[in-house]
């Protein structure tokens, strides 16, 4: 990974030790376009979105999303959204360590 993309690092924690994940409920602010800033983290994200349509970069490749779409982020891997500033923009993000559903 790049010494740059390195200060991208989510360093937030999502859940506990015992119980590693974590869900929230978002909506965006509609003045501004970055609906979620530039960032990667060790865990896996879900997205599912609840309003509004936007473009999702995930590691350089571009997606258009819109309401209802499920999207799954793997870890590490550098994400963004980006949305218009006329519309609303609404999703629910689990951010989950992938041990989380592997373990028996």
């Amino acid at each position: 990974m790049k010494k740059d993309t390195l200060k991208q690092e989510e360093k937030t924690q999502h859940g506990t030790a015992s119980f590693p994940c974590s869900v929230y409920e978002y909506d965006a602010p509609v003045e501004i376009a970055e609906k979620i800033y530039c960032h990667y983290h060790k865990e896996v994200e879900l997205l599912y979105i609840k309003e509004g349509h936007a473009t999702l970069t995930i590691n350089h490749r571009i997606y258009a999303i819109s309401k209802d779409d499920f999207i799954i982020i793997p870890a590490n891997h550098l994400h963004m959204v980006i949305g218009d500033t006329e519309h609303t923009f609404r999703f629910i993000a689990c951010v989950f360590h992938p041990d989380f559903i592997a373990r028996s």
